[in-house]
């Protein structure tokens, strides 16, 4: 039987393109270089109540999320922030339960499943493995951040998922740490989502200055790590929808935040985009080109200005000190806005600039320009 399509990874990207494309009666292999779904462990993810409704769309009820109610921002030597996230409806979801559930879904919706098979190659209509040669019409490339082209805009993250004691009211509430020394990109995370579980992470690019304050915070709270997961993190935003017959979704194709990096709501978005316009091709709707135009132009139009804003929240993020960042929360304290954290929250970038002001923001880029200019002058251009 000729195959349409050929999902070249079994991360929630992948696995929700795959259901999706069986379920409108298409012909779906997912090729996956692991022997089992959801193992090795990824990340924990943190969404957002509408998120998780959006996964239990396609999973059904069965995928559970722990909310969070208190937060905590630590920018370090300069104090800390107290922050009520119970009304942002925050959710904390095991990656691993998320994957079972998608892969039922896929499953269940009539994709077929080929485990244990590493691609060795990817070309339009082909994708060759170890063991075997597949000619689908499509192919989908759902390999994960490992694959995300723009290689500069990966940032390597570690995460400790540990058994520790209660303490106080610890439980249901996640802790962020700004420290500059540690991470310039990004932050050290700390989640109690409850029953006595504890995550610690971050994420930057220097390996061995993220890890050394990350086993910092593991000797200063007493955990004892029974997981250790280190995957790349995609900060870089939507890369395009591939070409010539190859569809990129997820990771892979930076259906990420660019200011966090998470993805698991994302991906899942856009493989419903992915999937409407790989089918429009399949059932002669649309030719190869308009099938990837369609894709494209139906992620930007729904987070394009969402990124955006991100990207330039990321640029200035990345050239702060301390100094700035607490600068920064203490505008959005005084402002009111951490009291005003509800579902909008989701669309961050938005949300920030909206609660800062484009007169901050352009205050920092400012700074930043008269800095590099100086910087340019100084140096031996000849």
């Amino acid at each position: 039987m000729a195959l349409d399509v050929a999902v070249v990874g079994a991360g929630p990207a992948g696995l929700s393109t795959a259901g999706r494309l069986a379920s409108m009666g298409h012909s779906v292999i997912v090729i996956e270089e692991d022997s089992e779904i959801g193992y090795p462990v990824k990340c924990a993810g943190i969404i957002s109540s509408d998120g998780l409704r959006e996964l239990r769309g396609l999973c059904g009820r069965g995928l559970d999320g722990v909310k969070l109610e208190s937060g905590e921002v630590e920018v370090r030597g300069r104090g800390s922030i107290e922050l009520d996230i119970g009304k942002l409806g925050a959710f904390a979801v095991d990656r691993r339960a998320l994957d079972k559930c998608l892969f039922e879904f896929a499953a269940s919706s009539g994709a077929e499943f080929a485990l244990s098979e590493r691609a060795l190659y990817l070309a339009p209509g082909s994708v060759v493995t170890r063991r075997s040669r597949y000619a689908p019409r499509i192919v989908v490339d759902a390999r994960g951040a490992a694959a995300y082209p723009a290689r500069e805009r990966l940032l390597h993250a570690v995460q400790y998922t540990c058994r520790a004691p209660s303490r106080g009211n610890g439980q249901g509430k996640v802790r962020i740490v700004v420290d500059k020394g540690a991470s310039r990109e990004y932050f050290l995370w700390e989640v109690r989502p409850g029953d006595g579980e504890l995550l610690l992470g971050g994420a930057g690019s220097s390996p061995a200055s993220l890890e050394g304050a990350v086993d910092a915070m593991r000797s200063r709270t007493g955990c004892a790590p029974y997981r250790i997961v280190r995957s790349p993190i995609v900060v870089g935003g939507f890369s395009g929808p591939g070409s010539g017959g190859i569809f990129r979704v997820g990771d892979s194709a930076g259906n990420a935040k660019p200011l966090t990096g998470g993805g698991d709501v994302l991906s899942v978005i856009a493989s419903g985009i992915a999937s409407r316009a790989i089918s429009e091709y399949l059932s002669g709707s649309l030719d190869l080109e308009g099938s990837h135009m369609l894709y494209g132009r139906s992620w930007r139009a729904l987070y394009g200005k969402e990124e955006s804003a991100q990207k330039l929240l990321r640029y200035l993020y990345e050239r702060m000190d301390e100094g700035e960042v607490w600068e920064l929360l203490m505008r959005l304290k005084g402002s009111g806005a951490l009291d005003r954290l509800d579902a909008a929250f989701d669309a961050m970038g938005t949300w920030l600039k909206a609660s800062l002001g484009i007169e901050l923001l352009g205050r920092m880029a400012l700074r930043r320009l008269r800095e590099t200019i100086g910087t340019l002058r100084g140096a031996d251009l000849r």
